[in-house]
Order: structure tokens, then sequence, then C-alpha cells
């Protein structure tokens, strides 16, 4: 009964390694070429094993392989252009409150302006 077990698990290792070199893109594959591969994969047990330490393409997840993707609050390039957003906001509220403040102070002046005239030209009565 052991040796069956050993026999079938032997039987699969090699037959996933075959399968996943077949499917593995040439230039993913480490170590040897993919055709050398196949040879050392029919050894039974070592070579399917030494496939998948030595051989096989590393995991999507695993370190040297592509670009790392970043969550948008690791992101530089994201943070940045939320630093330059929320720099636009804040200058056009400024510009919006100096706006506010121009037009009082222009109103102000006009009012000053009509009461002076109002007390040069002797007029008691109250403006609407």
């Amino acid at each position: 009964m052991g040796q069956a077990i050993v026999g079938l698990i032997t039987v699969g290792v090699m037959i996933y390694g075959l399968v996943d070199c077949w499917r593995s893109d040439e230039r993913e594959v480490r170590g040897l070429p993919r055709p050398l591969w196949f040879l050392v994969i029919l050894v039974p047990l070592v070579g399917g094993i030494a496939w998948l330490v030595y051989g096989a393409p590393k995991a999507p997840g695993a370190a040297g392989r592509g670009p790392r993707v970043l969550a948008p609050d690791d992101d530089p390039d994201f943070l940045r252009s939320l630093e330059q957003q929320t720099r636009e906001q804040r200058r056009a509220e400024r510009e919006e409150r100096r706006r506010q403040a121009k037009e009082q102070r222009r109103e102000e002046k006009e009012q000053r302006r009509e009461e002076k005239e109002r007390r040069d030209t002797g007029d008691t009565s109250t403006p609407d």
C-alpha cells in the first residue's frame, strides 16, 4: 500500500511538472532551457521536484517578478496628484476670498462716497 502511494505521488509530480513546463513561457523558465527541463522532469520524483524548486517560473507575488503593484495610498504618483489637487483647491479658495474681500471693500468705499456726497449736499434722507 505504501509503495502505491509513493508511486502515485511520483507520477503526479512528474505529470504536474511536465504540464507546468509545457505551459510556461520560455522566457520565464529558470535555470535550464525548457527542452532540457522536460528530460530532467522525467527522472522519477527528483526531476519533478527539481523543476518545482529550480525551474518553474516564480509565482506572481514572488520578489523580483515584474513591477510591484502599490496600493493608492503607497503610490507616490497618486499621492503627488492628491497633493497637487489640494494645492490647487486651496489656491482657488484663497483667490475667491480675495475677490470677495475686494468686492466688499469696493462696496464699502462706494457707500462711504455716497454718504459723503449726501453730507456735502445736505441731504438727510436715508437711502432705500
